[in-house]
């Protein structure tokens, strides 16, 4: 898509300049309406540039949110697990205390 700004922007220049050492009242109006078709085609470039850009922008606050709550779970997975050593724990120490009556 750049390329394709970059390529009208280079044809406005162009039409410039020839619109600007146009022989005829023609060949300028050839000239300026070739301008008017690559402004206004820059134009729609930018504009699905910019909803490009929100659709992107909206995609990647979703990630992060994902992410927040990926790592909220694994929080707590860490927290179960920690609970779940400790209880195994309990239990090994309540059968060895059962194992020495």
């Amino acid at each position: 898509m750049l390329q394709e700004i970059k390529d009208y922007l280079d044809s406005i220049r162009r039409n410039a300049v020839n619109a600007a050492l146009a022989k005829n009242v023609n060949e300028y109006g050839v000239c300026v309406k070739i301008v008017s078709d690559c402004e206004e085609a820059v134009l729609s470039l930018f504009r699905k540039l910019d909803r490009e850009y929100w659709k992107l922008w909206e995609q990647f606050e979703q990630a992060q949110v994902k992410i927040e709550r990926c790592k909220e779970i694994f929080k707590d997975i860490r927290e179960a697990s920690s609970d779940i050593y400790a209880l195994r724990k309990a239990e090994q120490a309540l059968q060895e205390l059962e194992e020495a009556k």
